[in-house]
């Protein structure tokens, strides 16, 4: 291959190879944005209303994750799907207190929405652990790390909710 080029742009004209940590980032955050973009259709293909409300903001969070990586800054804000950072933590821990319902454990039952969003909250806990390996000191990666972690809790409350249904 003529131009293959085993390095890429990371911040300005800063080059590194496309295994680089923080590329790997890159690429998870971008395999996450498109399940997340999936899991969306067909939640607004299945007229779930609530679930592609929810989900709409799941894949605006994403963008911004990725647009904060990708200029080196911290990503600013608190809420998802309507809730604290605090309250995702607590739904998602006591959904019997806050939702009225038991916790969820896909499986050979479970509808295809939920089976999606099962996949969808696997895919970000998979892309807190890569931001994990690319270390604390890569660009702006505690708080992507936080974000990440409370949007896992974030699609988990989507899951319970559209089982309560």
């Amino acid at each position: 291959m003529k131009h293959c080029e085993p390095k890429t742009c990371l911040y300005g004209s800063e080059t590194v190879r496309k295994d680089h940590p923080q590329i790997m980032l890159r690429g998870e955050l971008d395999s996450l944005l498109a399940d997340a973009v999936y899991t969306l259709a067909l939640a607004r293909e299945r007229g779930e209303r609530e679930a592609e409300n929810d989900l709409k903001d799941i894949v605006g969070v994403i963008r911004q994750v990725m647009r904060a990586e990708a200029c080196a800054i911290a990503p600013t804000f608190d809420h998802i799907i309507g809730l604290t950072f605090d309250e995702l933590r607590e739904y998602s821990y006591h959904p019997q207190k806050y939702l009225h319902t038991e916790h969820v454990f896909p499986d050979e039952n479970s509808d295809l929405i939920c089976a999606v969003l099962n996949i969808l909250r696997t895919k970000v806990r998979q892309a807190e652990r890569v931001c994990i390996a690319a270390g604390l000191d890569a660009y702006a990666n505690e708080s992507i790390q936080m974000i990440l972690n409370r949007l896992s809790s974030a699609v988990y409350i989507i899951m319970l909710k559209h089982n309560m249904k």
